[in-house]
């Protein structure tokens, strides 16, 4: 649904204390994006990493394009170590809701857990 705004030559006059306001939150906001922006290039480099994808345009030709997927790996067996951890010990925790204990929410992750 489109809706047309339509422009005024009406002029606003703000105090100078809800000017200071609204530039405040003009420069949260781009922090905030540039901030976002910086990690979004990060997350995908690592993505690319764990997906075992590898960037070789500047590589010359005749050198090597092997990639050795050490990030993949190192994950799944962090991963793994983390998991083996938490369900070696059985039954050691209890989730309770609003008070009450609540064994189908207790079996759904140990049921995760487990598998």
């Amino acid at each position: 649904m489109d809706e047309k705004i339509e422009e005024t030559n009406e002029i606003i006059i703000i105090s100078e204390a809800d000017n200071k306001l609204i530039q405040m939150f003009i420069e949260f906001k781009r922090e905030a994006e540039e901030a976002k922006s910086t990690r979004t290039k990060v997350d995908a480099a690592n993505i690319d990493a764990y997906l075992n994808k590898q960037d070789f345009s500047e590589k010359t030709a005749g050198q090597s394009q092997e990639f050795i997927p050490k990030t993949s790996v190192a994950i799944e067996t962090l991963a793994a170590f983390i998991k083996k951890a938490l369900i070696a010990f059985g039954d050691w925790f209890d989730i309770e809701l609003n008070g009450e204990a609540s064994p189908k929410l207790k079996n759904f992750f140990n049921y995760y857990l487990n598998n």
